[in-house]
């Protein structure tokens, strides 16, 4: 964990590769256990303010809590994307602020960073052996709902088996009592 710490402290974000970032980083949650890698992207964000110069941005206070909200909606992207996101807004990838740059334009960021096309191939690509969808199959209603009752059927006939056993079983107990006692021609 500390050569990660270092690794993560000391990566500067112009050197950061996109399919390195997504493919090869660290999850983000390391953030959220570790204050100084807390601050690194803190500090990231703040200069992502002075770099647009956005007159009307985050005071420290919206930052941080900026800093929390991101974290906790995008917890599945890595650290080293985090910074990629950051330079990227720097850079203008994401178009004009026009000196505003609040918690919505980041969030707008991150959600345009992570539904790019060449992020969704990169994944693809990098998970088509194991063959991991990238999203869920089941994104309507309806297919839902059959996959429900798919599921539904195949523990009732599962149940339905073990309640029947269970009635042979005591039919089965009944009828050996029965002929121990001598009673077999009442059953």
């Amino acid at each position: 964990m500390i050569e990660t710490k270092r690794r993560l402290l000391s990566v500067k974000s112009s050197e950061i590769k996109p399919s390195e970032a997504q493919l090869n980083g660290t999850q983000v949650t390391v953030a959220k256990k570790d204050k100084d890698l807390f601050t690194h992207l803190y500090g990231a964000i703040l200069d992502v303010c002075v770099s647009v110069d956005a007159s009307k941005g985050l005071s420290e206070e919206s930052a941080l809590e900026t800093l929390e909200m991101l974290l906790r909606d995008f917890y599945y992207l890595k650290y080293e994307e985090f910074l990629l996101v950051f330079r990227m807004m720097k850079e203008g990838k994401f178009g004009n602020f026009y000196e505003r740059l609040k918690a919505a334009e980041f969030t707008r960021c991150f959600e345009e960073y992570d539904k790019d096309e060449a992020r969704s191939a990169r994944w693809e690509r990098a998970n088509k052996s194991k063959k991991i969808e990238p999203h869920d199959k089941l994104e309507t209603t309806k297919d839902k709902v059959e996959f429900y009752k798919r599921w539904a059927k195949a523990w009732a006939d599962k149940i339905d088996t073990k309640e029947r056993q269970s009635e042979a079983e005591k039919e089965y107990n009944r009828i050996r009592e029965a002929y121990n006692e001598g009673r077999l021609n009442d059953v």
